[in-house]
């Protein structure tokens, strides 16, 4: 027979399991429903091919200098379209350009609200009550390990084979690491934006064409 400790545990991690469910049923429709470029011409930034190729452009919340310039990213595979600022090492989605267009300074859960009202997606009930919302953290993990993923694939004609494996062997060894619950997820976010910082470095060495 459990004790009634862990029957509260187990409660507790149904609950939030079903919290993260919920969650991400909200994201998974917001981006079926707005992409990246719809959320940069919304804006009055247009991309040359309507979203459909990579291009290289000018961060929108930097201004257009060189510093400061962008790379433009359609969906791939699992991948959300979105922008990487060369210049903060920051990726943006369709979610988080609305964001910064917005200067929305809410929750996350404010944000889907907003976002889903903006465009019309009927907002869904809210989870069990009691329920932490932990959500917003863990997007912002999930954002830094694809950035880290795509802007090394991307940059790989910069790096010498041994510097790539490198860089991919950590970020393997990270990425097991958060799964394991070995590492707390404030130290992970900051390897990763060092990552980035590293990786931004070298696409300035050696430009794309």
């Amino acid at each position: 027979m459990s004790s009634r400790f862990e029957d509260e545990a187990r409660k507790e991690l149904g609950q939030a399991d079903q919290h993260s469910r919920w969650m991400k049923a909200r994201v998974e429709a917001l981006h079926n429903k707005v992409s990246a470029a719809d959320v940069l011409a919304e804006n009055g930034i247009r991309l040359r091919y309507g979203g459909a190729r990579p291009e290289q452009v000018f961060c929108p919340f930097h201004g257009n200098t060189r510093t400061m310039a962008a790379r433009y990213h359609p969906e791939e595979g699992t991948s959300r379209a979105g922008i990487w600022c060369f210049g903060c090492n920051k990726r943006f989605d369709a979610i988080t350009l609305w964001r910064e267009f917005h200067s929305f300074e809410g929750s996350f859960g404010s944000l889907l609200r907003s976002m889903e009202r903006a465009y019309g997606l009927e907002v869904p009930e809210a989870p069990p009550e009691g329920v932490i919302e932990e959500a917003a953290e863990d997007y912002e993990l999930a954002q830094l390990f694809e950035a880290c993923e795509h802007r090394l694939k991307g940059s790989r004609k910069a790096f010498q084979m041994d510097g790539f494996l490198t860089v991919s062997s950590l970020l393997e060894r990270l990425y097991f690491r958060v799964e394991k619950g070995t590492i707390v997820l404030s130290e992970a976010k900051q390897i990763l934006r060092k990552m980035l910082e590293k990786i931004g470095a070298k696409e300035r060495e050696c430009p794309e064409g």
